[in-house]
Order: structure tokens, then C-alpha cells, then sequence
């Protein structure tokens, strides 16, 4: 079921949920110790409760290590994504 997977294409805009916990990629700069020790970028694994308490995030030096690991271990939780339009709300008003 590779169309029901976060994926390089995906990975920016989709997330994994069950109940209240919601686990998604993001990336940013960090300390990369190499020969030369500089700054890279890397990617981090999030479990958020509640969309703003941090439940646990694992660092990777790579979007496919992520990928991977998200996958596996959380493929089984409710996949989103966040690029399709929402039914119902406020954005579903029409402004006229």
C-alpha cells in the first residue's frame, strides 16, 4: 500500500493520527559532527499530543531514514493529508 505511506512526495503535508496523538515530519539545522563538525540539516520524527505537547522526537540524518522510520512504526495509525480541502467549517463558506 504504497499510496497510504508518507513518501518523499508527501512528506511536508501528511501525517500519521490515532485519537489525540498526531506523528509527523518536519526538518531543520543542527550540529553535524563530521570531520569538519558543521551545520546541516536534518529531520525529526515528532509524536505531538493535542497538537502542541511533545510526546517524542527522534533525529535523522536523512529524509529517507525518516521516512523509513515513520513508516514502520507508525503506518498503522491513520494517514492525513493536510494538502486536500477540509468538508464543512469555515473554510468550506463561501465568501460572497
Amino acid at each position: 500500500m504504497k499510496g497510504q505511506e508518507i513518501n518523499l512526495g508527501n512528506w511536508n503535508y501528511s501525517h500519521y493520527h490515532t485519537g489525540p496523538l498526531k506523528v509527523m515530519i518536519s526538518c531543520g539545522q543542527g550540529l553535524q559532527v563530521t570531520e569538519n563538525t558543521e551545520i546541516g540539516l536534518e529531520y525529526y520524527v515528532s509524536v505531538l499530543r493535542d497538537e502542541f505537547s511533545e510526546v517524542f522526537q527522534k533525529t535523522f540524518e536523512t529524509l529517507p531514514m525518516a521516512i523509513n522510520f515513520i513508516n514502520d512504526n507508525y503506518g498503522h495509525w491513520t494517514l492525513k493529508d493536510t494538502s486536500l480541502p477540509e468538508e464543512g467549517g469555515c473554510g468550506s463558506c463561501s465568501n460572497s
